[in-house]
């Protein structure tokens, strides 16, 4: 999840295989809720922040948590 504070982000598939998470329908509606704010966006399969979402990485990334 630390991923999140670089400018690649984390790669969902990866982070889901290495962990045995998958994100539920709550962490994908937020997930679309970044996005449409224009906090983040997807890069293939790379979850990105925008510099507005880096300032509140650790929000977002305590949000994405199971």
């Amino acid at each position: 999840m630390l991923g999140l504070r670089q400018c690649e982000g984390i790669n969902i598939k990866e982070w889901q295989t290495r962990y045995g998470l998958h994100l539920q329908n709550q962490q994908l509606n937020f997930v679309q809720e970044l996005c449409d704010d224009g906090r983040a966006f997807w890069e293939g399969q790379h979850l990105c922040l925008t510099p507005k979402g880096m300032l509140l990485a650790d929000r977002i990334t305590v949000q994405l948590m199971p």
